[in-house]
This record gives structure tokens, sequence and C-alpha cells, in this order.
């Protein structure tokens, strides 16, 4: 008997356990059904599209991408001519390489924005280079394939990419070279004189390249070399091709600059392409290329060394991280190099003799010394298959003219093709500003200007003209190092002299009209005076330090020096560059140093932090706040769209983001519906009912419209470096149409890029998403890309704002530079796009400015980006905040939107209509209003926009799919529940039935 009870006891526990677990699990699994349902919808049943306007767009979209790949390829070696290849000599060819069965179409791995798969969600429409090949009348021996494809099966298909795990992105694959057979390397040197070596390097978000090589199948892992080198089976595999090959081209599958010093290394490596990463099927367009079709136009946009251990930022020297003693989540990193990034230092170390004594002949040959012996690939270095010639027919203002920060420098300039094949040429402009010894850091050159020309057939001219803005001359002293009072923008007295270049590095000789022949094309302009500038030139508002000292608005000061506190960051400095000067190195005591109590204090937030901004009665710039009781839900009938199209009110309200009804549409909409708005809003942000706002879909990435989301997708890009890389800004302005055809087509609102951070470091993971080292040719590129996409209605989240330079520790990585080097090198893409083409959105990063989280940054957000700028936009944080930051402290910095989170995600942070400050109310009805602007300004430029002739237009229709999965999570609840009753009945019900019935039975008796 008592086991009997013991037995119905526990079957009872059990019970009562399961079903607590089933209905918390519910309830768990409902509230987060419920709160991203937009990300549910999104990925499991987004709007049924015009499948017709699809096909056109995309159609458009290929064409453009193949075009992309064109121009954006770049040539850096053909020694004796080797390409192009004779399409009737050279129609038979040897692939070497793993690479060439594992193609890297684009980034990989679960998460990573940026990447490409295919459009309809079938790899039977991939393109990479053998099938580029064959579809080009070209024979590729069959047997190299095969044997690549019987060494080690491959697995970098794009179809799953989201299935790849982020340490086995970065792996080589090729075999070693005592896997080929003498059969087989016998049987190529009979196929065919021509051999083709891909090499391959992927890309992805989350992790940078690693500093040693990891490997696949019979290869070792190498620690001594990092993986934008070639691999030591690589090398014996070239070096072979090389030697046994009458031509050897090199093909470059990457999104990352490598270290090319092995073709000048190992002998017969006769020419090298560097193609970058070509998206779904943009490979049809390298053939052409190969084969002299197209010539070669494209130009680097990043230096290559030979080694990057003579990168500042590189692996070696301040790449890695440090963590701040006395910290949980702390790590950091210097920004040593200051303004010195990319070609900026290299180009000003050689100015400065820093390699006077440099010597690789015994490595290169003849001619590595100096200079030559470190870059091997200056910035905007790149081949054509004819040659230039220039003449400068006008410029204006003239030679020697005064100027001042609001001259613009017009210089027009006749070029001729002088070779005997088709091309096309770059006309690129930098600056030699004057620079004194121990003032204001300066780069010996910076680009400022370029043009591109049309195809140019042999003996054919062009004229362009190259606009230079002098406004690019000026740099920022935020330490007063000329001494003349002044915190802010200057343009110091002397001389600057214009130069007009094929790369970073070499000035062209030039006729000028009516004057010298032959001469360096450097056109000298002057500054009689310095020249302060206080306030911005869009804005009218004052322009000076909010980073910097004791004073920084965030508490802190980013250069890691206050008063009784230095960080002894060794920042590198000019005044220093002599013949041996050596990059300062991490010592233990700057890796691991100790923050300020108020550097400290902003590693994290809480909720006591939100409620001392919330009761404060003056803001961090001195100003009182908003204390008065906040409208909301107060009718007036007014209505921004109507059946999801924007009503003529919407398009008045989007012209200005002032005019006086925002303030009757703004007191329409209830707390609920703002606080609602406010996040999460991946894949887009939510209807506001009361004013018709629909609900609006947003999308990754300006490379692939709904690249990691369900079929159908956009057009697979090239990456991001190709675009720049063609120093085409209106074919990169025409590829922003084309996107934003698509984003029609596909119902995609608004895209999360472009990303324009720099590529401060060759070995960042993510520059394949990026544009360029350098700060000006991303802003260009940046500019263009903004306004063909807004000129389609669309919108734009600029990401990531600011500092999102590294991905290792992206989530607590701190960064520490001066305020010249983040207001130069780091803000001015944003700023630009903000100012000069009205950038609709902005994505904060997950880095931090200094111990502060970008998002929470109120000198950045509502400093800098609001006051200064004049930004009315909204601002967006990326995924999610990391453990450094939240929503709720981005909305009282000055931001808007959680991606994928919501406010009071994680803060125990109450926000209701009765309780919540009128400051805080105020500001999430500022951020309603952004959200609402950012929509409706990108709208009515659309309707203002008037497309060229013969320009694709796309207009196409969406309808709202069948919600099944919310019907799923119906039935699924009350088969749970039920099932949960009837279980309880059948352990409880049947014993109680028993007990009573035994009970009557001993009464009767």
């Amino acid at each position: 008997m008592v086991k009997k009870e013991t037995k119905s006891l526990i079957g009872k526990i059990v019970c009562c356990a399961v079903t607590a677990v089933l209905i918390i699990g519910l309830c768990i699994g409902n509230a987060y059904a419920t709160k991203y349902s937009m990300q549910i919808t999104a990925y499991l049943a987004p709007p049924i599209t015009d499948s017709e306007a699809v096909t056109a767009a995309q159609e458009a979209g290929q064409k453009m991408a193949a075009r992309v790949q064109t121009e954006g390829s770049v040539l850096v070696r053909n020694e004796n001519n080797v390409l192009p290849l004779n399409p009737n000599t050279d129609k038979k060819v040897n692939v070497f390489g793993y690479g060439s069965v594992d193609w890297v179409y684009g980034a990989l791995s679960n998460g990573t924005s940026g990447m490409v798969r295919p459009e309809d969600g079938s790899t039977h429409e991939l393109v990479d280079l053998l099938t580029a090949l064959k579809r080009y009348g070209i024979s590729c021996n069959p047997a190299l394939p095969e044997f690549y494809k019987n060494y080690l099966k491959p697995v970098f298909g794009i179809a799953d990419a989201n299935n790849i795990a982020k340490s086995d992105v970065p792996v080589i694959s090729e075999p070693p070279f005592s896997r080929y057979t003498q059969s087989l390397l016998d049987e190529a040197k009979s196929y065919s004189d021509t051999a083709i070596v891909v090499i391959s390097r992927n890309a992805l978000e989350g992790m940078d390249m690693p500093s040693s090589q990891k490997k696949r199948g019979a290869a070792m892992n190498d620690s001594e070399r990092n993986y934008l080198q070639i691999s030591a089976e690589e090398e014996e595999m070239l070096a072979w091709v090389g030697k046994n090959f009458e031509k050897t081209v090199v093909i470059v599958n990457t999104g990352n600059i490598m270290e090319f010093e092995f073709l000048e290394r190992i002998e017969g490596l006769d020419a090298c392409l560097v193609v970058g990463l070509t998206g779904t099927r943009a490979a049809s367009a390298i053939p052409a290329l190969l084969y002299g079709e197209e010539t070669p136009s494209g130009k680097l946009v990043d230096t290559a060394a030979y080694d990057f251990k003579t990168h500042p930022a590189a692996w070696g020297n301040w790449f890695g991280y440090g963590s701040y003693a006395g910290t949980k989540d702390g790590h950091g990193v210097d920004y040593v190099e200051g303004i010195y990034v990319g070609y900026k230092w290299y180009e000003t170390a050689d100015s400065c003799g820093v390699w006077n004594g440099a010597d690789k002949t015994a490595v290169y040959g003849e001619g590595h010394t100096g200079y030559n012996a470190i870059v091997q690939y200056p910035f905007g270095f790149g081949l054509s298959y004819t040659t230039f010639d220039w003449k400068i027919k006008e410029i204006t203002p003239g030679a020697g003219s005064e100027i001042t920060e609001k001259t613009e420098i017009n210089i027009t300039v006749e070029v001729t093709n002088t070779g005997n094949k088709k091309g096309r040429d770059v006309v690129e402009a930098y600056v030699t500003v004057p620079y004194t010894k121990g003032g204001i850091e300066k780069s010996y050159v910076s680009l400022v200007g370029f043009a591109k020309t049309k195809v140019l057939a042999a003996g054919e001219s062009d004229t362009v003209t190259v606009t230079v803005d002098c406004d690019d001359f000026t740099s920022y002293d935020c330490y007063d190092k000329n001494g003349n009072g002044h915190i802010g923008y200057e343009l110091e007295q002397g001389k600057y002299y214009v130069k007009l270049m094929t790369d970073s590095h070499n000035v062209k000789k030039a006729d000028f009209e009516g004057g010298e022949q032959g001469a360096d094309a450097v056109v000298e302009f002057n500054v009689s005076e310095t020249i302060k500038i206080k306030t911005d030139k869009y804005t009218g508002v004052e322009v000076t330090n909010l980073f910097t000292g004791d004073s920084a608005l965030d508490g802190f000061s980013v250069d890691g020096m206050e008063t009784g506190y230095n960080a002894g960051i060794p920042f590198m400095s000019r005044a220093d560059f002599t013949e041996g000067y050596a990059i300062p190195e991490r010592t233990a005591a700057v890796k691991n140093r100790a923050l300020t109590e108020k550097a400290n204090s902003a590693l994290t937030y809480s909720a006591a932090k939100a409620e001392a901004w919330d009761n404060a009665e003056v803001d961090a710039f001195g100003e009182a706040t908003h204390r008065e009781k906040v409208t909301w839900g107060q009718n007036s009938g007014l209505k921004l769209a109507e059946n999801g199209v924007v009503t003529e009110l919407g398009l008045k309200l989007g012209a200005d983001f002032g005019a006086e009804q925002w303030d009757a549409v703004l007191n329409q909409i209830t707390f609920d519906e703002a606080y609602n708005l406010l996040g999460p809003a991946h894949s887009g942000n939510k209807e506001v009912n009361s004013v018709g706002k629909p609900r609006l879909y947003s999308y990754d990435s300006i490379i692939q419209i709904k690249g990691y989301n369900g079929t159908p997708r956009g057009t697979g890009n090239p990456n991001s470096v190709l675009l720049a890389q063609s120093w085409n800004k209106d074919l990169v302005y025409k590829y922003a149409l084309a996107f934003g055809n698509e984003m029609i087509a596909l119902n995609a609102q608004s895209v999360f890029g472009p990303g324009v951070n720099i590529h401060r470091s060759p070995f960042c993971g993510r520059n394949f998403e990026y544009m360029s080292e350098d700060t000006y040719m991303t802003s260009r590129m940046l500019c263009e890309l903004v306004r063909g996409i807004q000129n389609k209605g669309c919108s734009v989240e600029i990401k990531h704002f600011a500092l999102n330079e590294a991905e290792d520790y992206r989530y607590v990585h701190s960064a520490w530079l001066s305020e010249q080097a983040l207001r130069e090198i780091y803000l001015k893409p944003f700023q630009r796009a903000v100012q000069e083409e009205k950038a609709s959105g902005i994505m904060t990063s997950f880095s931090g400015v200094g111990a502060l989280w970008a998002g929470g940054s109120e000198a950045l957000i509502t400093g800098v980006l609001r006051k200064e700028w004049g930004f009315n936009g909204l601002v967006d944080t990326d995924w999610t905040t990391g453990p450094k930051g939240t929503p709720d402290e981005q909305l009282r910095a000055g931001g808007d939107l959680g991606m994928a989170i919501g406010l009071a995600s994680e803060y125990n942070i109450t926000y209701s209509e009765s309780k919540s400050s009128n400051r805080l109310q105020y500001r999430m009805r500022e951020a309603v209003h952004h959200i609402l602007y950012s929509w409706l300004s990108s709208k009515y430029q659309g309707s203002q926009y008037v497309p060229e002739e013969g320009e694709t237009t796309v207009t196409a229709f969406t309808v709202n799919s069948w919600q099944w999965w919310q019907i799923l999570i119906v039935d699924i609840n009350i088969l749970v529940c039920g099932g949960c009753v009837i279980w309880i009945l059948a352990v409880f019900w049947p014993k109680r039935k028993k007990e009573a019935t035994e009970t009557l039975a001993q009464e009767g008796k």
C-alpha cells in the first residue's frame, strides 16, 4: 500500500513539474514571439513580391555587378605584357589552386553582414572562375579540379553560409605539393603552356584575420605566417608553376589586401589580377579582362606593403588588445598611428627619410631600396594594357592664387590614350600642405579629388575635370599645437601643392596648356594668413573639442590624458619620423593600464544612470531640459500614409523636419505606439496606426539586399572594395540606383549600410564590407551610394558610427585616439553623407569611443551628429549592444531605435505615460520624429527625382503573406495546454474517483 501511494505521489510530482515547465516555456516563447514578431515574419512569412519586378531588377542588377567587377578588378603585375592572353592561341589553360574549386563569392559564417547567397536559393546559377572561363570558350584542364575535389570536399558553398562556424572560415585548404602526382603535373604541362593560379581568402563578420594559418587536410598549421600571406603549400605550388609554364597568371580572390611580396620573390609569376569577392555571378566578367576584350582600369584603395609588420595597426604591433586592470569587460586598442593611416603613414614616413636605409635587393632584386623596399604597390596603383598622356588645359583659380577653406579648385585635364589598346585612366589629385615640426599633425600627401575617363580607343582623348574642395586642406588642432589660441579646424599659413598623380607616391609628368611640357603636374596655391575656422560650414554651429581633456562631455578624455592621469599611450608624431624610426611597441603598463574612475564607470550602464538623466534639470551641454508634459494620443485625423502610400502631408513633412504640422502629427501618436516603435526593429520598424505609418522592412546589406534572409534576394554583388577600386563615382551612383530598384521590388524600405569604417588595419575581418583605408575615397563613394538609393525613395543606415575598425572583442572594444584622428579620419565619411546628401539613417557600432559604448556617447550622438552636423534622421543600434550598452542608454544619448533589442530589455527601467519623466517622454517623442522623418525624407527625395533617359525604373506591388507561424503558435498553445489538462485529469481524477468509491463502500458496510 505504501509503495502504491509513493508511486502515485511521484507521478503527481512529475506531472506537476513537467506541466509547469511546459507552461513557463510557452509563456517565454509567446513573449519572444510577440517581441520579435517582425523578425519572425521577415524570415518565415515575408510579403509576396511582384515576381516580374523582381526579375527585371535582378537582371539589371547582374549587369551592373559585371560592370563593377570589370572596373574594380586591379592589375598589379604584368611582366612582358603577358596579359592580355590571346583568345586564339591561349584557348586551353591549366587552373591551379584549391580556390579554383572553392571560389569565394562573398563573406561567410553565421550572422555575417554583407554575405552573398544565391538569389533564388539554388546554386545552379553561381559563377566561379572555372565556370566563367568555360562559358567564355576557354578549355580548362579537367584533371586539376578533379584532383582538388578528391583531396578535400569544398565546404565554403554559399547556399548555407549561415551554418558555417566562424572558426572554420579563415582556413586554408591548399594541398601539400607532395600530393600532386608526377603524371598530373606532366599532363598539365602537355595540356597547355598557360597556367592560371587562384589564391583565395575568406572574410567574415565577428572575427579578424588570424596571425597564424589554420589548415584543412594534410597540411600542417603554421604559426609563423599570417592568414594574409601565402601558405607554404601555395608557395611550393607557385614556384613549380612559375618555373614550368611559359605564361603564369595569378588571380587573387579576397576581400582583404594581401602581402603580395611572393610575386617579386617567386620566379615566373608573370601577371596578377586582384578580383576581390565577386558575388554570385560577376566572375563572368573576369575572362574578358584576361583576354583583352576589356582593359583593367581599377586601382588599389589600400597600400600593399611587402610586410604588414611595417603597418602601425597590423599584427605584431598595435592590432592586439589590452585588458584594463580592475575591470570585468574592458578591452582596448590604442590608435597610436593617429592620422597616419595607410598611405598617409607610408608616404609621410618616406618624406621624412624613415626608410632611407632599407635595402631588400637581396630578396627582391635591383631597385628595392628605401620606399621601394617597404611598399610594393602604393595606394591608387593599378596597371593597364595601354598608356596615357595628360595635358592640363585649365586651372581655376590659377596657379599661385590665394585660397581659403571656401575655395573650389577645378583642374581640367585632357587624357589621351597613347597605346594600341582601348582603356580608361584615372586622374588622382593629392595635396601637400605646409607642416611645422612639432605642430599640427599632417600627412605628407592626402587624396583630395579624382576623375575617371570614358573608355578611350587607341589615340582617342577625353577631357575630365578634377574638382578639389579646399576645405579638405584643413586640419583639426585639438591641442592648440601651433599656439594661436584656437581649438578646431584651421587652414594654416603657407604653400599648398595640388599634385596630379598616378598613385599616392608618383607624380604624373604632364603638359601645361601654353606652358611647360613634360613637367611634374604640380600646382601651387597660397594661404597668406592662418584661417581659424570656428563654425561648421553647413550648420554654423561652433566646432571645438568634445572628447578631449577634463572638459570632455562624456566624462573622460579619449586620448587617455586628463589632469592627474596619463595613460601613456605612445602616439606617433611626424616630428619623430627620422631614419630608422620604429613603430612604438605595446608595453605591459600601457596594455593593462587602469582607467580613471569616470572612464571605468562609463564601461557599464545602469537604471540609476537612466534615472539621473531623466531627472536632470540641465543637460550635458548646459541647456535646460524639457520639463513640460508631453501630449500623446490627440487625434487630429492627420495621416502620413494611406494604404501604404505616402500622402501629400507625408511628403511635405519629409521635405522639412521643422514643418509646423509635425507637432500635430506627433501629438496623435500614443505613448504605447512610441514605446513599441523604438524597438526591436530588426527587419524594419513597426506600424504606427494613429498616423497611418505602415510597417517598414529593413534588410542587410549594400552588397546584397536580403543577403541572409529568405528568397527571393537581390543580386549578390562584388564586395564594397571592388566598388571603391573602380575609382568611378558615376558607376557607383548607377550601382546605387540599380540597388534601389531591387529594394523596391523586394519591398525593402531601408538597407543596413553602406559600411564606411576605415581599413585601419589590413587584418580587420570586415574590410570586405568597407571601402578603403582612405577617408576621402570612402566619403566620395558613400555620397554616391546614399544619393542613388535615396533617389529611389529608399533609406540607408550608414554603419558603424563609429570606430568599428576591428571585429575581435568588438562588444567590449574601446578605441583610444586623439580627437584630431577621430574627426579627420573616422567621422568624416559620416559627416559628408549627412551634410552633403542628407543621409536618412545611421547605425551605431558595438565598439566604444574611449571607455563609452559609441551608442551611449552624448558627445558623439547629440554633440557631433545632431548639433554640429544637423542630422535629423534616425539612429539605430547594431544587432544588439553587447555588455557595454543598451538602447535605453542610446535613447538618452540622442539615438532612436534598438535593432534586435527593445527598451528596458537589460535593465529594470520603467516606461509609462504616468511614471516616466517628462524629459524621457519628450526624448521618446523626438525619437519618433526622427524615425518618421527618416522614412518620409527619402520618400520625398524619391518623389522629386527625375530618372535619366533610358534609366531602368521599377515599380512593384507587395501583398502581406498569410501569417501561418502565428496560427501555428496558437495551435501549439492549444495542444500543449490541452494536453497538460488531460494529463492532470488522468493523474489526479481517477485516483479521487477510486478513493471516493472505497469510502462509500466502507460507509455501506
